[in-house]
């Protein structure tokens, strides 16, 4: 794996949100808690953020008065808006670290739940090894969420995938369920070879090879191969779903609008308020501004490769955010209101 999804803070993710799992016994409840508590941890930083906005907000008759004066010189123009910065106790720069962080965060996310939905398709299909009857962790329109809500993902990864998906994150199962999955494989290959030789013309380039590899396993491992294998394990539930996808794309899209709106809504009011910020003075903008656009596009693109989980959790980051823009401005204009009041009473 890619150590920009595998790396301390996606595994660190994965443990956490096992652990909610098992406290709330569902993985999108563990996801959805896990978000808010992301949220929280990250609110300090939100906050900061918001004040050095409003800051920027303050600042900007000053700010445009500094740069009127020394438009022909923009060097100086740099040194003076500098000066005033510091003079006001404000820094610019402020309120990018919410912003930035949310680029190792999409990583770790995607990562982590990466690893988790590799090892809960394995362990499910052992379960399916016991009890064909198990039944598919679905939720809503979305018939597995440990794969992606598409039209065009299957319910369940293809044997090249599945194989990929043990090489991957088999160290992280349990060794009992390891080496079921070990078996299973292994018989897969054993069979796929035998279907081969069935195929195979006699005489034909490969024929001899093939059929001479087949004939130094034991008949009875051939035998039980074509029985217990990954496909005769996965058929009936496959044949359940002929015909359906996974999903309808309809969690990729929300996550992305989501994004969208949690970003937009704030510039949309600052705007409305006639409190815009100056984009040239402040980099906090700016990467908004590039936030806006360009984040929900990747957060779809990649929710269309990933597991439901990883959407949910865009979802769920994004409707706090939205709540919490508003609940603090709420707040703000109480205590703008009450110090409105205690001026009138003095």
């Amino acid at each position: 794996m890619s150590w920009l999804s595998d790396n301390f803070i996606s595994r660190f993710f994965m443990v956490v949100i096992n652990l909610f799992a098992a406290m709330t016994g569902n993985y999108i409840v563990s996801i959805v808690v896990f978000t808010f508590v992301i949220k929280i941890v990250l609110l300090p930083l939100d906050i900061k953020q918001r004040n050095s906005t409003k800051k920027m907000q303050m600042l900007q008759g000053k700010v445009k008065q500094v740069q009127e004066r020394y438009k022909h010189d923009q060097q100086l123009m740099a040194i003076k808006l500098r000066e005033l910065y510091k003079k006001e106790n404000v820094s610019p720069s402020a309120g990018c670290l919410p912003a930035l962080l949310q680029m190792p965060i999409m990583f770790a996310m995607f990562g982590a739940v990466r690893m988790l939905s590799n090892v809960q398709i394995l362990e499910y299909v052992s379960e399916l090894m016991k009890d064909p009857a198990a039944a598919l962790p679905s939720t809503l329109w979305v018939r597995n969420i440990w794969q992606p809500d598409t039209g065009t993902a299957n319910v369940m990864p293809a044997l090249a995938q599945f194989s990929t998906l043990f090489s991957q994150s088999g160290e992280r199962l349990s060794s009992g369920v390891y080496e079921q999955i070990s078996m299973l494989l292994s018989n897969s290959s054993i069979n796929q070879l035998a279907i081969t030789a069935a195929k195979m013309q006699e005489g034909s380039f490969f024929y001899s090879a093939v059929n001479g590899t087949l004939s130094g396993i034991d008949p009875s491992v051939v035998k039980a191969a074509a029985s217990m294998n990954y496909n005769a394990v996965v058929g009936p539930l496959l044949a359940q779903y002929e015909g359906l996808a996974n999903g309808y794309f309809v969690f990729p899209v929300m996550a992305g609008a989501a994004m969208f709106l949690s970003t937009w809504l704030p510039q949309h009011m600052q705007k409305k308020s006639g409190k815009e910020v100056d984009k040239s003075a402040d980099p906090a903008s700016n990467m908004q501004g590039f936030m806006l656009y360009i984040m929900p596009l990747m957060i779809i693109w990649i929710s269309t490769t990933t597991a439901v989980p990883f959407s949910i959790y865009y979802i769920a980051s994004s409707a706090f955010t939205i709540f919490q823009f508003f609940f603090l401005r709420a707040l703000d204009k109480r205590k703008s209101k009450g110090q409105e009041n205690q001026v009138v009473k003095a």
